[in-house]
């Protein structure tokens, strides 16, 4: 992931108390200190609070109550001072929970008005699913990736929905091969329905181009007898 180069001077200044104007509090109790310029030029929701008619214009302390993954918060914060909220590199077996913290960053980046972060994760998120799918044997890091999309963030990360679904179609033979893939679809209606859409929409896609194509070469052998 990109760094924003007006971000990446305030790096050394991420959690540490030097010039620290506000204590960011998470809803598990954790708390670091921070700053309300960088707050604010990272996040629209954030500039919001600190206007003259919200509490937290008044209070030195920022508490987020309602947030499902305080790491992707955490995470999210950092990336208005220059750190990269992941690397896109040797995903394996291992690194479902990776992909799974991308996907809450991007979320949780949609909630707090953070749009360039949010962009951002959309935008790497198919290659990291690429990376998994050459590093992965069978589907169950994936599965747990799509689970976690349909499933655990079911209202919040709609779309990343069509990726999935696209990445799925592309591969389908690998996956119809893989253990577990029938049940999969059958725990997950919604991506079901939406992969045979997609796969229907492919098939209609390939077969306009096929004759386009056959038409073309008509056309082309017309002109050559007319010749």
């Amino acid at each position: 992931m990109s760094v924003p180069t007006a971000a990446a001077q305030f790096r050394d200044y991420f959690a540490q108390s030097t010039y620290s104007d506000i204590l960011v509090k998470l809803s598990d109790g954790q708390s670091f200190p921070a700053h309300r310029l960088v707050l604010a030029q990272g996040s629209q929701y954030f500039a919001k609070c600190f206007e003259g008619g919200f509490k937290e214009a008044q209070s030195n302390v920022l508490e987020l109550h309602d947030d499902v993954d305080v790491s992707a918060v955490f995470v999210l914060i950092s990336t208005f001072y220059g750190h990269a909220a992941y690397d896109l590199f040797a995903y394996g077996k291992e690194d479902a929970k990776r992909v799974t913290l991308a996907i809450d960053v991007g979320t949780t980046a949609a909630k707090y008005l953070c749009s360039e972060v949010y962009c951002q994760v959309l935008t790497d998120f198919p290659d990291m699913l690429e990376a998994l799918q050459s590093s992965v044997a069978d589907i169950e890091t994936l599965g747990k990736i799509v689970r976690h999309v349909y499933v655990v963030r079911e209202e919040t990360a709609v779309a990343f929905r069509e990726v999935i679904v696209v990445h799925i179609a592309r591969y389908i033979a690998e996956w119809k091969a893989g253990t577990g893939f029938k049940d999969l679809l059958r725990e997950i209606p919604d991506l079901a329905l939406e992969l045979v859409v997609e796969l229907a929409q492919h098939k209609e896609a390939s077969s306009a181009m096929r004759v386009a194509s056959e038409g073309g070469s008509v056309a082309k052998k017309r002109r050559h007898n007319r010749g």
